[in-house]
């Protein structure tokens, strides 16, 4: 079937904004919210009017809403909208295992809610459903995140909120903590490296030293060389998690090595969490852009990796990174004090 002038214009806004309309998270969120359609028109609870208009759509989930707004169907768009609204407990139970669903759906509201100013005007019944499905999905989808942060800023102020809200870590202790590493692997000493590792398992690398509450081992690390304390009752530094920038927390070089961590602000860093994002999501951008000023800030090309038994040396996917000029939150070396100082510098990302 040919596509509306809006459907049009929905695709074409899909490919600016980087997501392919094939993509297999926008092929799963669709046949969430098209089951309740199929549902209602299996059923024959629709009026015969609205099922005929609907029939030649049911297999085109984002035909449906577009093609009746468009044709002026503004009361037949409402009640399909409620069909999704129904449908967002489902959504939700997949979205708690792969967030990118939810930035499917987000990126789909930003859509209708834009195509409803745009053809029908605000303030209209059509507008209001548009306005529930925006508060839905920011209590019942990304509760997470901040969802008004989420829904509030575009993907590029998004992350560059996020990323300078995060800390980072002096190059001198980075450089320290690299130096520190290295003579633990060169000394060879068994159960010397801490390493994540999962309650009644065992390393297969003689030389790590198990974590097995989690972060301890990092939280360690962090409070060794700069004073503070990143959670408990004694914390310092509050509403940040530990973030491994590149993962693999089970492997030693990576778990408690500075240029791996991170303090990600908690309302952003569920996303840092998400195992590898698809293009363009929000998780993918953000992750590959505090990789990158990483890579920048500790000269990451410089490190020996071979030093610390890391056979994939970390690396960033370029064409996800948001560049820019970033003002970046550094956390310095305690030295003789307390606290090390934080303070800010400037990273540039061309």
């Amino acid at each position: 079937m040919e596509k509306t002038i809006l459907q049009k214009e929905f695709f074409d806004w899909l490919i600016k904004h980087g997501v392919s309309s094939h993509n297999v998270y926008w092929s799963r969120l669709s046949s969430l919210l098209a089951k309740r359609l199929l549902s209602a028109l299996d059923s024959g609870s629709l009026s015969s009017d609205l099922a005929k208009k609907l029939q030649p759509l049911k297999g085109n989930f984002w035909g449906v809403v577009v093609d009746l707004i468009e044709r002026g169907y503004i009361n037949y768009a409402i009640y399909v909208c409620e069909l999704y609204l129904d449908a967002l407990g489902e959504i939700r139970g997949e979205a708690d295992s792969n967030n990118d669903i939810m930035t499917a759906l987000r990126r789909f509201v930003e859509f209708l809610k834009s195509c409803v100013s745009l053809f029908v005007g605000n303030g209209t019944a059509i507008s209001k459903v548009a306005d529930r499905l925006t508060s839905t999905l920011s209590k019942s989808l990304v509760a997470p995140y901040d969802a008004n942060m989420i829904l509030a800023y575009s993907m590029p102020d998004f992350i560059e909120r996020a990323v300078e809200s995060s800390l980072f870590f002096d190059e001198a202790i980075v450089a320290a903590r690299q130096s520190e590493m290295e003579a633990l692997f060169s000394a060879g000493i068994n159960s010397s490296i801490p390493a994540r590792c999962w309650r009644g398992t065992k390393p297969t690398n003689p030389l790590v030293k198990p974590d097995y509450a989690g972060n301890n081992a990092t939280r360690q690390v962090i409070k060794n060389y700069t004073g503070y304390e990143v959670s408990g009752k004694a914390a310092q530094l509050v509403g940040y998690n530990i973030s491994h920038v590149w993962g693999q927390a089970t492997d030693p070089g990576f778990f408690t090595n500075l240029w791996n961590l991170s303090l990600i602000p908690a309302w952003a860093n569920r996303l840092m969490d998400v195992p590898a994002p698809f293009n363009s999501s929000l998780a993918s951008q953000l992750q590959n852009t505090i990789r990158a000023i990483c890579f920048k800030l500790y000269n990451m090309s410089g490190i020996n990796y071979g030093k610390l038994q890391i056979a994939n040396p970390p690396c960033v996917d370029a064409n996800q990174v948001i560049k820019g000029n970033y003002n970046i939150n550094i956390i310095c070396g305690k030295g003789k004090h307390k606290f090390g100082p934080i303070v800010k510098k400037m990273v540039q990302i061309p």
